[in-house]
C-alpha cells in the first residue's frame, strides 16, 4: 500500500504502523482523493502539522528535558539483537506477522491471555476489542490495569526509530485501572496513563494523569475531570437503542444474514466496482440510497445493521469514510442508532460517522472529521471532534460527542457483573 510523502517520516519512526495501515486508512489519505481544492490543502496541512509535532516531541523525548517528554531510551544490545532476529529472518518475520494477526482479530479473552503469554502485565477484567495493533516485539514493556477497555482501532507501541541516527529506541507503556482507550488512539512508547483516564483519538505523545481526559496530536489536550464534567458525561443527545446484549453476547444482536451483508459490503469497496453495481450491492445489504448519489470505493459500512443508514438524493460519499451503526464498550450493552445523510451532502475522505447522527441537507463534512452530533443544514464541519468551520476547540463539545455515550459504562459493567454473580449463586444453590 502506498504512503503519502508527508506521512513517510511517521512510518519511518513507527514502522509497525505499516502493519496496521489497512485499519487506519484515514491516516494515510492522499490529497488528490479530496473533492475540492480546499479539502486537498486541508489534508496537506493536517499531515504536515502532525509530522512536525511528532518529530518535535520525539526530539524532546530523546533529550528528556520537558514535562511533555516521553520516557524512552536507546535500546540495549540485547534489545537490538532481538529486533534484528525477529524482523530479519523469514521464519521469525512470518511468525511475528502471525502474532500481529492474532492480536488484531482474536477474541478479547484470547488477546488478553495471549498478551500475558508474551510477557505483558494484564490486570483483571481487561477488555481488548478486536481489530487493533499491539506491539509484539517488546510486549513485556506493556502494563494494563484492572477493568481497562482497549477499543477497536487503538494502537499500543513500545519501540521506534530515530529519523536522524536510525537508532532503535524503546519505552514502557503503563495504562492504569478503569481506563477507556477510544478508537483512533495511538499510544506511543514511554507513555504512562493514570487510573480512570479517558484516552481520545490521535497520537498520545506524553503522559495522561489520573482522572484526566487526554486527546492526542494534533489537538494534544489534557483536561481534568470535575463534578461539572461528570454531569456532562451523563448527557446523551443521540437517539440510541440499547440492546440486552454486550460484545460477549454477539450472537444475540448480530442478524442471521450478517455474513451475507459482510460479503456484499466487502465486495462494494473494490475500486473495480462500477457505481451502479456498488449501489446495487449496498441496497441488497439494506442501505437506503436516493437518486444521483455517488459512493466511492473503500467506504466502510457497518455490516451488522446497514439497514439503519439512509443516504439521500445527490449526496457524495468519498473514499476511506466509515459509517458505524452500532457501538459497544467492554461489558456495556450494545447500542444501535440510525445514520441519515441529507440531500447534496458531501462526506469527504477519511471522515467517520457514529450511530444516531443526522446530517441535514447541503452540509459538508471535511477530511479527517469525526461526526458524533447532528449537523445543521448547509454547515461545514471539520476536526476531531467535528465542529463548525472557524470555531475553536470546545472541550464540552468534545465530551458530548466522544464520551457522553460511554458515561454509564462502568455502572453498566458493574451491574452486569452483579447479575452474573447472582446467576452463579443461584446455580450453585440449585445444584
Amino acid at each position: 500500500m502506498r504512503i503519502p510523502k508527508r506521512m513517510k517520516p511517521i512510518v519511518e519512526m513507527f514502522p509497525y504502523l505499516k502493519e496496521f495501515q489497512q485499519l487506519i486508512t484515514n491516516l494515510f489519505l492522499f490529497p488528490e482523493e479530496a473533492e475540492t481544492e480546499r479539502n486537498k490543502q486541508r489534508i496537506i496541512k493536517y499531515q504536515e502539522n502532525l509530522t512536525k509535532r511528532l518529530i518535535k516531541n520525539t526530539k524532546k523525548s530523546y533529550e528528556g528535558k520537558t514535562e511533555r517528554a516521553r520516557n524512552i531510551r536507546l535500546a540495549t544490545k540485547e534489545e537490538k539483537k532481538r529486533y534484528r532476529r525477529i524482523t530479519g529472518g523469514l521464519i521469525s518475520s512470518l511468525r511475528n506477522q502471525y502474532f500481529l494477526t492474532l492480536l488484531k482479530y482474536g477474541t478479547p479473552k484470547f488477546k488478553r491471555n495471549f498478551l500475558k503469554d508474551l510477557g505483558a502485565k494484564i490486570g483483571k477484567d481487561v477488555f481488548i476489542s478486536p481489530a487493533n495493533l499491539i506491539d509484539t516485539l517488546f510486549t513485556k514493556k506493556i502494563s494494563i490495569g484492572d477493568n481497562t477497555v482497549i477499543n477497536t482501532g487503538a494502537v499500543i507501541l513500545c519501540h521506534e526509530f530515530s529519523l536522524d541516527t536510525h537508532e532503535l529506541y524503546v519505552g514502557e507503556v503503563n495504562i492504569g485501572k478503569n481506563v477507556i482507550v477510544l478508537p483512533g488512539a495511538i499510544i506511543l512508547p514511554g507513555v504512562n496513563i493514570g487510573d480512570n483516564a479517558y484516552v481520545g483519538p490521535g497520537f498520545i505523545s506524553y503522559d495522561i494523569k489520573e482522572n484526566y481526559i487526554g486527546i492526542g496530536i494534533p489537538d494534544s489536550i489534557r483536561y481534568p475531570f470535575s463534578e461539572d464534567i461528570l454531569q456532562l458525561l451523563a448527557m446523551d443527545k443521540r437517539p440510541l437503542e440499547t440492546l440486552d446484549a454486550n460484545l460477549r453476547d454477539f450472537r444475540k444482536y448480530i442478524p442471521r444474514y450478517s455474513p451475507f451483508n459482510m460479503l456484499l459490503l466487502e465486495l462494494q469497496k473494490s475500486p473495480l466496482m462500477t457505481q451502479g453495481m456498488r449501489q446495487i450491492l449496498l441496497r441488497l445489504a439494506g442501505v437506503k440510497i436516493g437518486k444521483n448519489v455517488i459512493i466511492k470505493d473503500d467506504v466502510t459500512i457497518d455490516p451488522l445493521h446497514p439497514e439503519k443508514i439512509t443516504i439521500d438524493d445527490g449526496a457524495v460519499i468519498k473514499s476511506k469514510t466509515v459509517f458505524a451503526t452500532h457501538q459497544a464498550y467492554g461489558d456495556a450493552p450494545v447500542k444501535l442508532g440510525e445514520i441519515y445523510v441529507g440531500k447534496n451532502v458531501l462526506v469527504d475522505v477519511g471522515s467517520g460517522i457514529v450511530p444516531g447522527v443526522k446530517i441535514e441537507d447541503n452540509a459538508e463534512i471535511l477530511p479527517y472529521t469525526a461526526v458524533a452530533t447532528d449537523v445543521e443544514e448547509g454547515k461545514q464541519i471539520e476536526g476531531l471532534p467535528g465542529r463548525e468551520v472557524g470555531k475553536t476547540f470546545d472541550i464540552e463539545n468534545f465530551l458530548t460527542q466522544h464520551f457522553g455515550y460511554t458515561s454509564t459504562i462502568w455502572d453498566e459493567i458493574q451491574a452486569d457483573k452483579k447479575k452474573m454473580e447472582l446467576e452463579e449463586k443461584a446455580k450453585e444453590q440449585n445444584e
